[in-house]
């Protein structure tokens, strides 16, 4: 089943699309074989995923990871993932060398348009020229932001105008009163090949999201994070990607597809492809209560029927059939700043901080602990002679001797990642004197958090539900024919719109459909009337013309101005069987 699939999967796959695939280890080393034979002309990457942290209890081992196998060509793009935590900062400078004039190539305005986006970065502003504002409004829309600090004074950028191009990408505003502040966060990575995030866990953000949206159970669904950030790997910069899941279980990946697309106000469509199969141990109970496959008390047992599509329709609405409104949320990639003021300590308990020995002050740095209780600064970086540490590979410093406190500041500048500060001191009023001359040297610190989204919001999204069988064309005329196939060209359009129906077994002359982005011509008879009226409308992105006359249509392809047009036979179901003319 799996190497069919993946056949099909072969057919189907952009050029530069990327296969995601995950696995356990079960079948991961088939898997891998299939892909290079089916596959040989893409790169294969296999990604470890820690989904089950607790491990599963085996005799040898506790397995605790699966895998996410990512296939792709050197058309795709793998994307990078932008940071959703942690310290960002301001792009103006602070302290003591942040002034203006400190730095000739640092003021100028950032361009902002109408709707607060970052478009740009305007001209050095010479030096006898002072801007109004902090942020100036101008006639044509766009809205200057100018390196200022609070007081009005003129301050400069941490970049200058040569080189701040390179960091666009990172940089989001901050409205803050009349004040606009630009932000910087932390350059963006590229996917590693082991995630160990907590979100990944698929018994809390599985098992347990889907007990919360459906209030039933399902053997185990896959975190809804992971999923999420495969899919972000590969179609975060493609807007409108289509994704394509055949194996959907419990349809986590269209969960996810509007979690990305609310996130990013995106357009991805997803089509999901599953069977409707009940459980054995379901199987077993309907067998002896006398239901067979296909009965409806069967059927509504199916995973379709009791888990994904009651599981996408409830995420969607942000509730249940019965009223239920979903509780909890959802964590998302979005972010929001926040400033907050750094964190100092007065350890005023020692008598001579002078006199403190090398042993006396790594004793002192092995006492200092973080929020998490883990050590914040290695005493390694203790030496004989240490006044102060200051690293940049830590969010700590220590003052040891407030006679050395002009050079721990100047150690200090830029060093805008610090967030606790220990000054050893008995004075208090010392120690307010020196903390309020790094507060003025560093400014306060802007972090990110990371927004939620209430369950209870659903998504702006749609879904079309499709049970696809079989139909005996030998059995039905071919008016009901092109009513059954109709939903399947709005498929193949691009699902633009709602989907059209027509109620009637009798067959149109045509159908012209702005509002979905299609038309079809049935009777070609009627093509000069048919031309002349997709020529007055604009919205036509793909037509079909139904002929068995391959030169016909040939003919009405050339007589119209638009670039995607198939042939449909007149035996409509005819174009959709496998093995058939129209499946070469």
């Amino acid at each position: 089943m799996m190497q069919k699939r993946l056949k099909i999967a072969k057919r189907i796959l952009a050029d530069d699309g990327v296969l995601i695939t995950t696995i356990d280890d079960n079948e991961y080393a088939h898997l891998w074989i299939l892909l290079h034979e089916i596959f040989p002309n893409l790169t294969h990457t296999c990604i470890t995923i820690q989904h089950n942290p607790g491990g599963t209890q085996g005799k040898k081992f506790s397995v605790t990871h699966e895998y996410a196998i990512f296939s792709y060509s050197s058309e795709s793009t793998i994307f990078r993932k932008q940071h959703t935590g942690g310290d960002v900062y301001n792009l103006r400078r602070w302290g003591s060398t942040s002034g203006r004039y400190e730095g000739a190539t640092c003021f100028y305005p950032v361009i902002l348009d109408s709707n607060y986006n970052i478009i740009g970065f305007g001209d050095l502003l010479d030096e006898e020229l002072h801007p109004t504002a902090q942020v100036e409004y101008n006639a044509d829309g766009t809205i200057y932001v100018w390196p200022i600090d609070k007081n009005g004074i003129e301050k400069k950028w941490r970049y200058g105008r040569d080189t701040v191009e390179s960091v666009k990408d990172r940089m989001f505003i901050e409205k803050r009163g009349n004040r606009i502040e630009i932000i910087l966060r932390r350059e963006s990575e590229p996917p590693k090949t082991v995630w160990t995030d907590p979100l990944y866990n698929a018994e809390a953000h599985g098992t347990d999201m889907l007990k919360t949206i459906i209030g039933g159970g399902f053997s185990y669904p896959k975190s809804l994070y992971a999923v999420h950030d495969a899919l972000l790997f590969a179609v975060s910069g493609k807007k409108n990607a289509l994704i394509v899941d055949f194996f959907a279980g419990s349809g986590t990946t269209l969960h996810a597809v509007n979690l990305l697309n609310v996130e990013d106000n995106g357009n991805r469509r997803c089509i999901l492809v599953t069977n409707n199969e009940v459980s054995d141990a379901e199987s077993k109970a309907l067998r002896e209560q006398g239901y067979q496959p296909g009965d409806p008390e069967w059927e509504k047992h199916g995973i379709c029927r009791s888990v994904t599509w009651p599981r996408i329709k409830y995420s969607i609405l942000g509730k249940r059939d019965d009223g239920t409104i979903l509780s909890g949320e959802y964590y998302t990639n979005q972010t929001v700043s926040k400033e907050v003021e750094r964190s100092f300590y007065q350890l005023g308990f020692i008598d001579n901080p002078t006199e403190l020995t090398t042993n006396a002050k790594k004793q002192l740095v092995s006492l200092l602990r973080g929020k998490d209780g883990k050590s914040q600064l290695p005493q390694s970086l203790v030496k004989a002679d240490s006044k102060f540490i200051v690293s940049d590979k830590h969010s700590a410093t220590i003052l040891f001797d407030v006679n050395a406190v002009n050079e721990w500041l100047e150690a200090l500048e830029d060093q805008d990642h610090i967030t606790d500060f220990y000054i050893v001191v008995k004075s208090a009023a010392t120690f307010k004197e020196i903390k309020a001359q790094v507060s003025n040297l560093l400014g306060p610190m802007n972090v990110t958090l990371q927004v939620k989204r209430p369950m209870s919001d659903g998504f702006p999204a749609n879904v079309e539900y499709f049970k696809l069988g079989f139909l005996d064309k030998n059995s039905v005329s071919l008016g009901q024919q092109f009513r059954e196939i109709l939903p399947l060209l709005w498929l193949k359009s691009g699902a633009i719109g709602r989907r059209p129906e027509i109620n009637s077994d009798e067959e149109p002359d045509m159908l012209i459909l702005p509002q979905n982005g299609f038309a079809v011509l049935v009777d070609e008879t009627k093509y000069a009337e048919f031309a002349k009226k997709i020529s007055e409308v604009n919205n036509i992105k793909v037509v079909y013309f139904v002929t068995n006359s391959e030169e016909a249509f040939r003919e009405m392809t050339d007589g119209i101005k638009i670039k995607n047009t198939y042939q449909l036979y007149r035996d409509y179901i005819d174009n959709f069987v496998l093995g058939s003319r129209r499946d070469s």
